[in-house]
């Protein structure tokens, strides 16, 4: 499970910040977004290691059948969009398939 954490601020201290500490929060935060992902990659990896060597069975989904899947969620999908928004819910296919490899 990917539990991820969020930075948060008001808009009046955000607004109270200088552009340039602006800036530095901005590229503070995404630096720090880019080193979490990679230690949770690792200890997600660690773990399902562990897992594996303790006895549990892991089954993973060719790339087909996780198809499948996507494609069965797609009318899920397509009914919250329009609640959710358009615009983010093709960001995130976008970002998912950056992810993947794919476009």
């Amino acid at each position: 499970m990917y539990n991820p954490q969020a930075v948060i601020v008001s808009k009046k201290f955000w607004d109270s910040l200088s552009p340039a500490d602006q800036k530095a929060v901005t590229e503070a935060m995404a630096e720090a977004t880019t080193f979490q992902r990679g230690v949770s990659r690792v200890q997600a990896n660690v773990a399902l290691e562990d897992l594996k060597k303790a006895g549990m069975q892991v089954t993973e989904f060719p790339a087909a059948e996780l198809d499948k899947l996507r494609a069965k969620v797609k009318p899920v999908v397509e009914k919250h969009s329009e609640k959710v928004g358009a615009e983010t819910v093709k960001e995130v296919y976008s970002t998912l398939a950056k992810l993947r490899g794919t476009k």
